[in-house]
């Protein structure tokens, strides 16, 4: 028995796909980068998975990662345009203890609007998955 807890621990660690795919925690169960990058990778190519972004500020949160935080917010704003307000609002008021007064300020004013494209903003943004130059911190405001 003790041979099978020692050959178990030395198994890899499974990729984070399979600790994230399949289930409906809104909490990833692996908080590593692995986690993390793969949240990002899959919003750049699905931007309409919504439970990705969710999963991805949550996961962002737990680890108080105010950057990673805030450029999936940024993410979600673009994504979601005018919709999803309440999640929105809800992700921001999670989430906004980690951020700066001004990064606080930009994204309460986009809110409801939401964000698209490729202007300079301040404060700038890294690690977007859905700028036209992700991660330059490049957006566009809708007007």
């Amino acid at each position: 028995m003790a041979s099978l807890k020692t050959d178990l621990a030395e198994l890899p660690r499974p990729e984070a796909v399979f600790l994230i795919d399949g289930t409906t925690d809104l909490y990833p169960r692996d908080g590593d980068d692995a986690a993390r990058d793969y949240l990002a990778r899959r919003i750049a190519s699905r931007p309409g998975d919504l439970l990705s972004h969710t999963r991805r500020i949550m996961l962002s949160h737990r680890r108080l990662d105010a950057a990673e935080a805030y450029a999936a917010l940024v993410d979600l704003f673009i994504a979601t345009g005018r919709r999803g307000k309440a999640l929105k609002e809800r992700l921001v008021r999670l989430c906004s203890p980690l951020f700066t007064p001004p990064q606080r300020q930009f994204l309460d004013k986009h809110c409801a609007d939401g964000l698209t494209g490729d202007l300079d903003i301040d404060p700038p943004v890294a690690r977007t998955m859905l700028t036209r130059a992700a991660g330059s911190g490049k957006i566009v405001v809708r007007r």
